[in-house]
């Protein structure tokens, strides 16, 4: 269609603005047709699996009701691939009335483009490999040398172990960009921690700053919901360190089902504050949590104590 050329250009910008927000280089994503395919149909594939897909229709508009209008437009009902947004596909005459009930308005191209910057960010851990990893270490050796050869010295870190440090903040969704100070974490911890889950507490910590800049409203305030300090120290006594700095949390089956259920009903009530839900606790219980957490509430996200910088305003 005549958007092809609106998305490719698209698509570039959107590999960008990862790479400046996240700092790590997407490959080039190769765009083919496929006649196995429905008329208006598209997928999204990494390392030839499919992670995405939907259904478009050309020269249609996708309007997505971002007020929860009572009136409702004319046209086709969909959902909205990304998110999975209840829409609906209408002529391009029908824009301007879209947009004046409320509704959000957007071309093929966006729908695609979208799509696609979020099983980006969803799968960033899986874009970075050794060889993309020593890229990174390459770009920081010009301007640390010193750091990089500490964390990688025969007795320190393997690439491998630093890999799985860097695969883990993506997981979550932080930036990878300060390198200097990553490195610089691990320097200052790898002498007696080697695993690299424990190593990964040390650099958010140092990364808190940024870790939070994208969760906090216009007044700088965070709005969080907290463990109670009995649930804590359950979890706290459940938790089994290993030498290497690792750790696994053992809790009764029945008591863990009742901290979810908890939590999921807790975390309801961030849809009346309008803000990214988050679950605050303390760093030793941090990483354990947030594993248990994945699969029942993926969309949470967990940050420690330590990790809030000095100052920050917090509303629980």
């Amino acid at each position: 269609t005549h958007q092809d050329g609106e998305i490719l250009e698209r698509i570039v910008s959107s590999r960008k603005q990862f790479a400046q927000e996240m700092g790590l280089v997407v490959p080039i994503v190769m765009v083919r047709d496929n006649i196995q395919l429905k008329p208006g149909e598209y997928q999204i594939l990494l390392k030839g699996n499919v992670i995405g897909h939907g259904s478009l229709m050309p020269d249609y508009f996708l309007a997505m009701d971002s007020q929860d209008s009572a009136d409702s437009i004319d046209g086709i009902r969909t959902t909205e691939p990304a998110y999975g947004l209840p829409a609906i596909w209408i002529r391009p005459n029908q824009r301007e009335e879209a947009s004046f009930m409320g509704y959000t308005v957007v071309n093929c191209a966006t729908v695609v483009v979208t799509h696609l910057t979020k099983v980006i960010q969803e799968h960033a851990s899986d874009l970075l490999g050794r060889q993309e990893c020593q890229n990174l270490i390459d770009g920081i050796k010009r301007d640390a040398p010193k750091v990089v050869e500490e964390v990688m010295a025969p007795d320190r870190l393997s690439l491998g172990e630093v890999v799985k440090v860097l695969q883990n903040l993506l997981t979550e969704a932080v930036s990878v960009r300060d390198l200097t100070t990553i490195f610089e974490t691990i320097a200052d911890n790898c002498r007696m921690i080697k695993h690299p889950d424990a190593l990964t507490r040390y650099v958010r910590k140092a990364l808190g700053r940024g870790i939070i800049k994208k969760y906090l409203v216009a007044d700088g305030t965070l709005t969080v919901v907290t463990l109670d300090r009995a649930v804590e120290d359950l979890m706290v006594s459940g938790l089994h360190q290993r030498d290497d700095g690792s750790t696994s949390l053992q809790i009764d089956p029945e008591i863990a089902q009742r901290i979810l259920n908890g939590i999921a009903s807790t975390v309801e009530n961030f849809q009346t504050t309008g803000t990214t839900p988050i679950l605050l606790c303390g760093s030793m219980i941090r990483w354990d949590l947030k594993q248990l957490l994945n699969r029942f509430i993926p969309g949470l996200v967990v940050l420690a104590f330590d990790e809030i910088p000095a100052g920050t305003k917090t509303r629980s």
